[in-house]
């Protein structure tokens, strides 16, 4: 049953799509799925205290609402992962090298083309409902010097892309995952993440609060921890506690 998009509601000009939905349709579970499209974002926001930059009806900018079923809280991060994988799905078609650059970017090679945030609500060990913001670079041809290595899909492809099409092929994708998480698959959601991992088994550079270091990615743990390998040692990191450096 396909309940992500069951709803569209098109906004010329919001502050954020997140903040849109959970100001109109956060607690109110008759709106599980329904999703706010903006031409426009004023204040799109990544994670953490980074911001979206996105030019006016050039890219999807758009959030959804959804209830999972019975999603245990330490589960949490298996709804990025559905995501993540959805948005590769997708992107594939068009390149064999999108990957997924924990914990929530999407990558073409070493750039990024589409970011993702997720706001959970809590009740008792469950959570309650999730509003996923997210953000594709789709026909914009000139970013800010600031960022450090945007790309969009028509810089990739050459070619000018319908934003109509691509998110209405983006619910579908979203929708089979949807499914999966519903059906507690969460060996195969777990599968398909690392298979698109971005520097799997590689060594990259990473940034602490402390230091800067090189560590071979091995994967992330069951809660979404980051597993770094270095000084012959595994250690698991949550997001705010080390950020992968990638050239521009």
């Amino acid at each position: 049953m396909n309940i992500i998009g069951r709803k569209i509601i098109f906004e010329e000009k919001v502050d954020s799509t997140n903040r849109w939905i959970r100001e109109n349709l956060s607690g109110k579970s008759e709106h599980n799925g329904s999703l706010v499209w903006a031409a426009e974002q004023t204040k799109g926001r990544g994670q953490g205290k980074n911001c979206w930059e996105s030019e006016k009806s050039k890219n999807l900018t758009f959030s959804f609402i959804i209830f999972p079923q019975k999603l245990e809280v330490v589960k949490q991060f298996e709804i990025s992962k559905i995501i993540s994988v959805a948005i590769c799905n997708y992107l594939s078609s068009y390149s064999e090298d999108v990957k997924i650059k924990w914990p929530n970017d999407i990558y073409i090679g070493d750039k990024k083309i589409a970011g993702i945030l997720i706001e959970n609500t809590l009740f008792d060990k469950y959570i309650h409902e999730s509003i996923v913001g997210i953000g594709i670079n789709i026909n914009q041809e000139y970013f800010s010097d600031s960022l450090p290595n945007p790309i969009s899909l028509k810089q990739y492809t050459k070619n000018e892309h319908n934003l109509k099409k691509i998110l209405a092929d983006l619910i579908a994708e979203f929708n089979v995952q949807l499914e999966m998480l519903n059906k507690q698959n969460y060996e195969l959601i777990d599968y398909a993440y690392h298979k698109q991992m971005y520097k799997l088994n590689e060594t990259a550079k990473f940034k602490s609060e402390k230091q800067t270091f090189d560590a071979k990615i091995k994967g992330v743990d069951d809660i979404g921890c980051l597993i770094l390998e270095f000084n012959n040692k595994r250690v698991a990191f949550q997001h705010h506690e080390v950020k992968m450096l990638v050239n521009k």
